[in-house]
């Protein structure tokens, strides 16, 4: 029952949100062509930006107090990078604690823990290790699609 009732709160989020969209967009042509009929001529730039309004801005002050800051170009590029290469360097460190846990009631350290429980640390371990090293390899690599900044790679910037 608790499955059925997800799915159908799903939809109705859904649909709501289509519904909503819809009307909205309804709402716009109907003003252009209300504006049309009274005046008969409209201004081109105008029928633009009724139908694509540009997003607001954000004030500087706003900006300043949530401690947003613009991104220098590169700086995207060079996060990437670094949080790559700490999750390859981070992923084996972990993986092989698991696995050193897990490795303790075979060589007879710890015989609380039972053989189940055992062989599923050492399992973990090495899915936690290959998984992490994987993500840290998808995100240097994908950093290389990034632009890069205007000063060469390895150059310190000065703030």
């Amino acid at each position: 029952m608790a499955t059925a009732a997800f799915w159908i709160a799903l939809a109705a989020v859904l649909i709501a949100g289509f519904w909503r969209k819809k009307s909205t967009e309804q709402m716009k042509h109907e003003t252009v062509r209300l504006l049309i009929q009274k005046d008969g001529t409209v201004d081109p730039d105008m029928v633009k930006e009724l139908l694509n309004p540009t997003p607001p801005e954000w004030r500087p002050e706003t900006r300043i107090l949530l401690g947003v800051k613009r991104w220098e170009p590169g700086e995207s590029r060079r996060h990437m990078r670094i949080w790559g290469l700490i999750l390859m360097v981070a992923g084996p460190g972990v993986g092989v604690l698991l696995a050193a846990i897990g490795l303790t009631r075979p060589l007879g350290f710890n015989n609380e823990i039972t053989a189940g429980d055992s062989s599923t640390l050492i399992a973990v371990g090495i899915g936690m290790t290959i998984a992490v090293v994987l993500l840290g390899v998808a995100l240097y690599c994908a950093s290389q699609f990034l632009p890069k900044g205007p000063k060469g790679e390895g150059e310190g910037r000065i703030t």
